[in-house]
């Protein structure tokens, strides 16, 4: 009787150590394989700051102008000028969702997020290598993998930085926390803090910056998923060139992070 009650604590020992192991751990941030760059729309060169901005001019373009205006402290903004939605060009998203790996049904584009995938296609498409931006469906995912670069490479070409220590210049990712639903609270991400505690990523979102008119305190940003469509976004700036964000994380665009893009600094 004692050798199996021995035995059978054994097995139980291992039953649960085998159900540890197929318990799935967090996404990774980086899946180098997934990256795919369509040859139809890849642009050549290594001139990633001018492809970058053809291809951001370019989609928005496509979907028809779309333009928002988000003063600071309007939750809402208003629409300036309006333009193709996702659902009457859903193979336009789709190609997005490629780049990183995804196979998505048309039924799933006005349900899934995809403001991630356009700035992943964006970058994979600008010929971007992989080792410096590395495309997800989740911001927060590549956010960490840019972070994490920069704290052990000091020529890293993208640079993650608090929204009030940097002034975004065109080229450069702005970013502001979201809800991860509708009735949920706005995410608690910040600069190097990405993730849940169950390991997955907080919810977040980025627009590339196209042009700064500091002179009339505007900064303009073309992003995917914005309104349903690839949208000119047009926000507040400070008088020395900073982001204005709202009063609380309720507001339009809680700003966390602007993503210095060194390949378009260097051109200038």
């Amino acid at each position: 009787m004692r050798n199996s009650g021995v035995l059978g604590a054994i097995l139980l020992v291992l039953t649960l150590a085998a159900c540890a192991e197929q318990r799935p751990g967090p996404p990774p941030a980086c899946e180098p394989a997934k990256q795919y760059r369509d040859p139809q729309t890849a642009l050549p060169g290594v001139d990633y700051a001018n492809n970058i901005a053809t291809l951001v001019y370019g989609e928005w373009d496509r979907f028809g102008r779309q333009t928002w205006r988000y003063p600071v402290g309007d939750a809402k903004g208003r629409e300036l000028r309006s333009g193709l939605r996702e659902t009457e060009r859903p193979e336009w998203v789709q190609a997005y969702w490629r780049a990183v790996g995804w196979s998505l049904p048309i039924e799933q584009i006005a349900v899934q997020p995809w403001s991630a995938v356009f700035v992943s296609w964006v970058m994979i498409q600008a010929g971007v290598p992989t080792a410096a931006f590395c495309g997800h469906p989740a911001h927060s995912a590549y956010l960490e993998t840019i972070w994490k670069r920069q704290q052990r490479d000091t020529g890293a070409p993208f640079v993650l930085r608090h929204y009030l220590e940097a002034v975004p210049q065109p080229g450069d990712l702005i970013c502001a926390a979201r809800r991860p639903s509708q009735r949920a609270p706005v995410s608690e991400v910040s600069v190097g803090h990405f993730r849940r505690p169950d390991g997955n990523f907080l919810a977040s979102h980025c627009d590339v910056v196209v042009r700064v008119d500091p002179a009339r305190g505007l900064l303009e940003a073309i992003g995917g998923n914005v309104a349903d469509s690839v949208t000119m976004s047009i926000f507040d700036i400070d008088a020395s060139g900073r982001l204005r964000a709202p009063a609380d994380r309720d507001g339009a665009r809680p700003w966390f992070a602007v993503v210095e893009n060194r390949y378009a600094r260097q051109r200038r």
